[in-house]
Parts: structure tokens; sequence; C-alpha cells
């Protein structure tokens, strides 16, 4: 029984404020070494890889973007999308595998996506996986196939926009433009993706609005369903 005592006494005047304050700078001490110790592990606590979707309509530059970021490192507009301590991974076969003909094969290609990048994530730490999307990964319901795989990982979208008339007049310099793709046309793509973008948002996906026209990127305040062309 005394050594219970002792050791209560010894955490009394070790750890606990005496009634007159007599032991004050030990805990003064105490506190100072331990908030010294959470500011040093910030950062380090369970971190969990992300995987994200650059969407927009055709020709407002997913691929551009991409590139910028991997390439160029732009750390401002990287800690603003959430991505300044992470590892950027590109899903290579998602810019490859771009649609052109409708008979060049690359829908196909698309199917398997989702394995390509779980493996991709897998096999890298503390990474975001940037992807390039299309409509077909939508038909074939890949970024929901992803997310099944990834159940862990934070699954996004950041959505590319600008001025209609910006995006047309790029659209019409891209190779495989003909000329029945008219805005009407354009603006009927642009549309229809959104109402696919809205299906996986109700199942969790966040999604970041980001202006991609000539001058630079910035991220917009809106909501996703503001959005109209």
């Amino acid at each position: 029984m005394n050594g219970y005592k002792r050791i209560i006494n010894f955490l009394r005047s070790e750890y606990f404020l005496s009634s007159n304050g007599g032991n004050a700078n030990k805990l003064v001490n105490l506190l100072d070494a331990a908030i010294k110790s959470v500011i040093s592990e910030q950062g380090n606590g369970p971190i969990y890889d992300s995987v994200v979707w650059v969407y927009g309509p055709s020709a407002v530059g997913k691929e551009t973007f991409i590139n910028y970021l991997v390439k160029e490192k732009p750390l401002e507009l990287l800690n603003q999308l959430d991505l300044g301590c992470s590892s950027l991974s590109v899903c290579a076969d998602s810019l490859n595998w771009i649609a052109k003909k409708s008979d060049d094969g690359n829908n196909t290609k698309r199917k398997h996506l989702d394995r390509l990048i779980e493996n991709i994530s897998k096999n890298n730490q503390n990474s975001v996986v940037l992807i390039k999307g299309q409509d077909f990964d939508f038909k074939y319901g890949t970024p929901i196939k992803v997310k099944h795989l990834l159940p862990l990982d934070k699954h996004r979208v950041f959505y590319l926009t600008t001025e209609f008339e910006i995006v047309y007049n790029r659209f019409v310099r891209k190779v495989w433009w003909t000329k029945d793709m008219s805005k009407n046309v354009c603006r009927k793509w642009a549309n229809e993706q959104m109402k696919y973008l809205l299906d996986i948002e109700r199942n969790g996906f966040e999604i970041m609005v980001i202006n991609s026209s000539d001058i630079g990127y910035k991220i917009l305040d809106l909501n996703f369903k503001e959005i109209k062309y």
C-alpha cells in the first residue's frame, strides 16, 4: 500500500499543480515540451492519396493544365488545390487514349483505365493521380469503379472552364474538328458532360472549378451547378 502512495505522491508533485503553486515551473516546462512536440509532428499524421479527374469542355485545355502542374510545379496554385504536399503522378494512358476518330480504338482501350489508376495509386505513397477525363469514362462507369477500388483515397474532379467563345475558338483548331461541329454541338457536349459530373458529385466526388483562360488558372468560388454554356 505504501508503494502505491509513493507513486501517487510522485505523480501529484510532478504532473499536477500543487495547491500553493510551488511546482508551477515544472508544469510550464512540460506544457512547453508537449506543444513543441505537437508542432514538430504536424503533417506526419495519416495521409490519404488522391485521384483527380480533370474535366471540362473539349478544347478547354485539360492536358495543358495537367502538364503545367507536373512540369512547372506552381507552388501557390498547388497549395490552393490542396496538392502542395503530395507527389504528382499522371495516368499517361488517359492522355494517349483520346478518341479522335470513331474507329481509332481508343474508346475501347479506356475501359481498362480503372485498373491502371489503381496500380498507379498503390505504387506511389502520398500521391495524387491526375487523369484526363473523357465522356466515355462515364459511360464505362470508370470514376465510380476507381472509387470502389481505392476506397481510402480522396476522389476529386478539377473542372476547367472559361468563356464559351474562347473554348470554341480553340475547338475549331483541333485536327479532328469538322464543319458540322457547330457552336450548338459544342454546347450540347459540354452540357451533357456536366450532367455526368453531377451524378458522380452525388456519389461523393468533390468538384473544384478552375478558370482556364489564356492568362492563367484561377480557382472560382462558385457552385459547379451555376455554370452555363
